[in-house]
């Protein structure tokens, strides 16, 4: 929980209920609150604990698509408040096709870290080579000796975590390049002492096993599972979105519940649909209700909320020269077929008119 009414970093997890809840502003349809995962951000500031601590932490965060990983971990990024050097990194199908492109894009954000004077010279001068913003820093001598490039990751960072501590943050580490990804492995290795919080993401069929090795080999290491919404955990979603009436907002819940799978960027995709087609609309002071007619009637059957839902995936954003929207903070939508799809998500054989979807939802 972050809310405002949450006390310090030390007590994140204990919130007190605020007397009523906030009207969601317009905004809030695209940015709801993060229900449901207390567990995760308890597991997460322990982790933070123990490398601030001086041992070395690494931590998997494990999820089906659209099930909040991203956002968790941005979640948590915000709520640390002491000094922190934090080196970030995404992999994709397109990076992961170049050697070092990850690890590169993670050493870009040592150029300004303190204590970076304290590695060793050929160390700076094997990042120089790839970070030009080190190389201006600290241009290496004519004859200076190179450093092998694990070796000087290594010793970087662990000079780097003398001066504060480090969090090491790659999204869809499967997905990163060959090279990046033994890199890393070896700085979880070789770094065991030190402030240093690496945190990787990946998409649960996809954990490489060497990675599922090394955290089985560490002590203390953790590994965090994210599951679906439950049915109470929608409605507080929704709650954070809309403002609904409180006697639509259950019936809304359970059928986007039902629908969505408890999968967070479908829910939110789904309600924006929802929004767009006019079924939930605005009423007095903001409150929004079901078009018209009896609740349970009212909102789509499953055919017209999916076709509701293509739509919306599959149409560009105003303005964006005929790119359809990334939303939710993912990583956009590429056209395959006769529709589009985000990376990850898939449509069922059997149709190709039906929507896009979570391939954890397409398996319900």
């Amino acid at each position: 929980c972050r809310s405002p009414s949450c006390s310090p970093r030390a007590g994140a997890l204990r919130c007190a209920a605020p007397a009523a809840p906030p009207v969601p502003a317009s905004g809030a349809l695209f940015a709801p609150e993060l229900v449901g995962r207390r567990p995760a951000l308890a597991a997460l500031d322990g982790a933070w604990a123990a490398a601030t601590a001086g041992t070395t932490t690494l931590v998997l965060v494990e999820g089906e698509d659209g099930i909040g990983k991203t956002r968790l971990i941005e979640e948590f990024i915000r709520g640390i408040t002491s000094k922190v050097v934090l080196l970030r990194g995404r992999g994709s199908e397109t990076s992961g096709r170049v050697p070092h492109a990850a690890r590169g894009e993670l050493l870009t954000g040592v150029a300004d870290a303190p204590g970076l004077a304290g590695a060793r010279p050929s160390t700076l001068a094997a990042l120089g080579a790839v970070v030009p913003a080190i190389r201006e820093r600290f241009p290496p001598p004519a004859d200076a000796a190179v450093a092998a490039w694990d070796d000087a990751v290594v010793d970087v960072l662990a000079a780097v975590a003398t001066e504060a501590p480090v969090l090491l943050f790659v999204d869809d580490f499967p997905l990163a390049d060959r090279e990046s990804r033994d890199t890393l492995l070896t700085v979880v290795r070789r770094v065991r002492q030190a402030a240093l919080c690496c945190i990787l993401t990946s998409r649960t069929s996809d954990t490489p096993p060497p990675l599922v090795a090394e955290l089985r080999g560490r002590a203390g290491e953790t590994r965090i599972r994210l599951s679906a919404l439950s049915e109470s955990e929608v409605e507080g979603l929704l709650g954070s979105m809309l403002h609904l009436a409180p006697e639509a907002r259950a019936t809304v819940a359970r059928r986007m519940h039902a629908e969505s799978g408890g999968n967070p960027l479908y829910l939110v995709e789904a309600m924006a649909a929802l929004v767009d087609e006019g079924w939930i609309a605005p009423g007095w002071r903001g409150v929004r209700r079901p078009a018209s007619g009896p609740l349970d009637r009212t909102l789509p059957g499953t055919a017209a909320l999916h076709a509701a839902f293509r739509r919306r995936a599959c149409t560009p954003a105003p303005g964006s020269g005929g790119r359809v929207p990334s939303g939710a903070g993912t990583a956009g939508r590429a056209r395959s077929g006769s529709g589009c799809c985000r990376r990850g998500w898939t449509r069922p054989a059997s149709s190709s008119s039906a929507p896009c979807r979570p391939r954890a939802v397409s398996a319900r």
